[in-house]
């Protein structure tokens, strides 16, 4: 059974999803409920409604305020991940306001010729924030691309940096 949250933050409408043994998947930020709950209903496996990930919200709630919070506790559920597990788990040791390359996850991540493989395992992210792809850029510190585009990926670097958001 599946269970999700939404709730606002200073940036926008947040949903995330869980099962038993962690969180499945999480949405950035976007501008009302209604997008968020299309993001809910369009995942591939039931999902109820519950008060349970209240404490979990209220973390995220304090991250977008500019708040210091350590993500990697979070209990993740990386089922039908597959390949992908390795570099996750990588990018989750990306220290909140730092920034890595994709060749340094590659390296990290034990597969030095793989960072293309790197960038598209991060476009495939089930979890951003929880695992934080925002923190992964281009060798030449361009932004890179980022699912949520390339405006919000530069605020959460921002917000990590300066603990602001412009």
């Amino acid at each position: 059974m599946y269970q999700y949250k939404i709730f606002e933050t200073s940036l926008g409408w947040v949903g995330i999803i869980s099962s038993s043994k962690g969180l499945v998947k999480s949405c950035l930020p976007k501008k009302n409920f209604n997008e968020v709950m299309k993001f809910i209903e369009n995942q591939e496996f039931r999902i109820n409604k519950t008060e349970k990930l209240e404490k979990l919200s209220k973390t995220v709630i304090q991250y977008f305020d500019g708040i210091k919070i350590n993500l990697q506790n979070i209990q993740i559920d990386y089922h039908n991940s597959g390949s992908f597990i390795n570099f996750w788990e990588t990018c989750r040791k990306i220290p909140f306001g730092e920034t890595r390359s994709y060749k340094w996850l590659a390296n990290n991540s034990k597969k030095p010729k793989a960072y293309r493989y790197a960038g598209l395992s991060m476009s495939k992210n089930p979890l951003p924030l929880f695992i934080p792809c925002h923190r992964v850029i281009s060798s030449d510190g361009n932004i890179g691309g980022f699912q949520g585009g390339s405006i919000m990926k530069k605020k959460l670097i921002e917000l990590e940096k300066n603990n602001t958001i412009s």
